[in-house]
């Protein structure tokens, strides 16, 4: 069965974060997530998949300008800080493409820093 991909800034959130707001066991819970390649490469390789299928149509959209909306709000413009960021060091890791969207997630940090986004 395909995973669902998904299509909205809220469900990037809750992917990548998890139930919010985060206590300390949950957010534990999530650098084991995030980090897993560190002690489990087969647990790495299941969470590569599953950005890979879930997130990295929505990340071609972003690279496309399909998403401009998205930096509007302060919680949209992080989960497209996520896309540019996490998701391709994920999908990618190992390779140069890994790292080629940051120039698109710096820019929409300072971006939202200079407009007071994290306010």
């Amino acid at each position: 069965m395909a995973a669902t991909v998904i299509q909205s800034a809220h469900d990037v959130l809750d992917f990548w974060f998890g139930q919010l707001p985060l206590d300390q066991a949950a957010l534990a819970e999530r650098m084991r997530y995030w980090f897993a390649g560190e002690s489990d490469p087969a647990a790495a390789r299941r969470h590569d998949q599953a950005i890979r299928e879930r997130l990295v149509p929505l990340l071609n959209l972003a690279v496309n300008n399909e998403l401009g909306g998205w930096s509007a709000s302060p919680r949209r413009r992080l989960a497209l800080i996520l896309l540019f960021d996490q998701v391709p060091r994920n999908a990618f890791r190992g390779t140069a493409a890994a790292y080629s969207f940051d120039d698109h997630a710096l820019a929409l940090t300072v971006e939202g820093l200079r407009d007071a986004a994290d306010a």
